[in-house]
C-alpha cells in the first residue's frame, strides 16, 4: 500500500528534447516547453541550450533556419526534421545526401512520421457546430478575405484582384486592403458576418495548408471556405459541399458568378451546410483523419494536429522501443508542387520579380507604348548629340567627343 502510495506521489520522469536552431528567426521560442497533455506517464521539455546536446534525446531542426555548417555530431539519437511550410525556396533540400540526415519529419504533410496540420484538438467537432448568424443577417459583402499579402509564390493576390472586378469582396490587410479591421472584433465574429471567405494558400503543395488562412476558422462559424491549396482536399473538408474550390471554375469571373447566384439564394447557399445536421455524410477521409472519439485516433487519441505530432515526438524520445513511427523513408526533394500558379492573371500589371509588389506605372502594353515613344523622339532629335551634351554637362567641357583627335577647351566664363 504504501509503495503503491509512493507511486503516485513519485514525480513524472522528464525527457528533454533539443531544439537546435531558431524557430521563425526566435532563438528561445521553444525553450521550457513542457509537452504533458498526451496521456503518457512521463513529460517532455524542449530546449534550444545546444550546450544540452549529451542530456537530449532527440534532436529538432527548423528547416528553413538550417545551415549545413552548424549542424551537431551525428550521433545515436534521432534527428526530426520540422517543416510547416513548403520548402519551395530551400535549395539545401534538393540534395538527397543532406536530407538523409535526417531519420524524421515533423510536417505538414499527412504522411510524415509526426504529421502537424495547424489544426486544434478540436477541430472535427468545430467543423460540425450549427451556423453562428443566419443568411438573412449576413454581410451584403458576399466575400471577405483576411490578411492576404502580396508576396505568395503562387501569385494569389493577382487571382483576388481579377476577381474583384467582378464580385465586391472586402479585404482586410495586405496589399488590396480595402476595409479598416473594425474594433474589439475577432478574426471568428468578422468571419461569421460573411457568406463566403477567401481562404487561399500561398503555395500549392500536398497536405499544406496555412494556419494563416484561416480555414479551420471559417469552417466553424459557417463562412463558406473559397479554397485554392492543396490539390486533394478530401482529407479536411467535412463533405464536397462544404467548399468551394477555384479549380472547379475556368476563371475569376465564372467564379464570382456562381458566388454572386449562391448568395442572392438561400436554397442554394444552404446546400453547402446540409453536412452540419447530416452526419452520416460526412466525408471518409475527414472523419478517419480528424474524429479523435472514433477508433480511427488509435488507443492514444491523438490526431494529425500539432499538439499531437509532439506527443508523438515525446514518446519517440522517452520509449522509442515503443513507438511505432517507423523511420521516414519518404523525406525527399518536394515535388509535389504546383508553382506560380496564379500568375497568368498577372497581365495588365508591372511587378518586380515574381512577386508582384506593384510600383504603380501603367501595364504591359502601356510601357510599351511609352517606351516606343521615347525611342521614337530620341531619333528625331539625334540622341548621339543628346549624349554629347549630356557630357559636356558633366566634364565642363566642350567639343566633339568622338574620335581620337578631340581637341577640348575649358570653357571660359567672364
Amino acid at each position: 500500500m504504501v509503495a503503491c502510495i509512493q507511486s503516485l506521489l513519485k514525480p513524472a520522469m522528464t525527457t528533454l528534447i533539443l531544439y537546435w536552431t531558431p524557430y521563425h528567426k526566435n532563438a528561445s521560442y521553444w525553450d521550457g516547453h513542457i509537452i504533458d497533455q498526451c496521456g503518457l506517464s512521463y513529460t517532455c521539455q524542449l530546449t534550444h541550450h545546444r550546450e544540452r546536446l549529451n542530456d537530449a534525446s532527440i534532436v529538432v531542426f527548423h528547416a528553413p533556419e538550417i545551415r549545413l555548417g552548424d549542424l551537431p555530431a551525428t550521433g545515436s539519437r534521432p534527428w526530426v526534421l520540422h517543416l510547416d511550410e513548403p520548402p519551395i525556396e530551400l535549395k539545401w533540400m534538393r540534395k538527397k545526401d543532406d536530407l538523409e540526415r535526417f531519420q524524421y519529419s515533423m510536417s505538414y504533410r499527412l504522411d510524415s512520421a509526426f504529421p502537424s496540420l495547424p489544426f486544434s484538438s478540436t477541430f472535427f467537432a468545430d467543423s460540425l457546430k450549427p451556423l453562428v448568424v443566419p443568411w438573412s443577417q449576413r454581410n451584403p459583402v458576399p466575400v471577405a478575405w483576411i490578411d492576404g499579402d502580396c508576396t505568395a509564390s503562387n501569385g494569389r493576390h493577382y487571382y483576388v484582384r481579377e476577381l474583384m472586378r467582378w464580385i465586391d469582396v472586402d479585404v482586410y490587410g495586405g496589399c488590396l486592403t480595402n476595409k479598416e479591421w473594425p474594433k474589439d472584433m475577432t478574426p471568428e465574429t468578422l468571419l461569421s458576418t460573411y457568406k463566403f471567405h477567401l481562404t487561399l494558400e500561398p503555395a500549392n503543395c500536398v497536405n499544406y495548408l496555412s494556419p494563416n488562412t484561416y480555414f479551420a476558422t471559417a469552417l466553424r462559424v459557417g463562412s463558406v471556405p473559397v479554397v485554392d491549396g492543396p490539390h486533394d482536399y478530401d482529407p479536411f473538408s467535412p463533405h464536397k459541399d462544404a467548399l468551394v474550390e477555384l479549380d472547379d471554375f475556368a476563371s475569376p469571373r465564372d467564379l464570382a458568378t456562381y458566388l454572386s447566384k449562391a448568395a442572392r439564394n438561400e436554397t442554394l447557399y444552404a446546400t453547402h451546410f446540409h453536412y452540419k445536421q447530416t452526419r452520416p455524410e460526412l466525408s471518409r477521409k475527414f472523419v478517419a483523419f480528424w474524429d479523435r472519439a472514433g477508433h480511427a485516433a488509435g488507443p492514444t487519441g491523438w490526431g494529425y494536429d500539432t499538439e499531437s505530432a509532439w506527443c508523438r515526438a515525446c514518446r519517440l524520445a522517452t520509449e522509442p522501443e515503443h513507438e511505432t513511427t517507423t523511420q521516414d523513408h519518404h523525406i525527399a526533394i518536394e515535388r509535389m508542387c504546383i508553382l506560380r500558379k496564379h500568375l497568368k492573371w498577372r497581365t495588365g500589371f508591372v511587378g518586380i520579380g515574381d512577386y508582384g509588389m506593384d510600383v504603380g506605372v501603367p501595364g504591359q502594353w502601356g510601357l510599351v507604348v511609352v517606351t516606343a515613344a521615347v525611342v521614337a523622339v530620341m531619333v528625331k532629335k539625334n540622341w548621339r548629340k543628346w549624349i554629347d551634351d549630356y557630357i559636356d554637362f558633366v566634364t565642363g567641357y566642350e567639343g566633339d567627343p568622338v574620335g581620337p583627335k578631340v581637341v577640348r577647351q575649358k570653357i571660359r566664363v567672364d
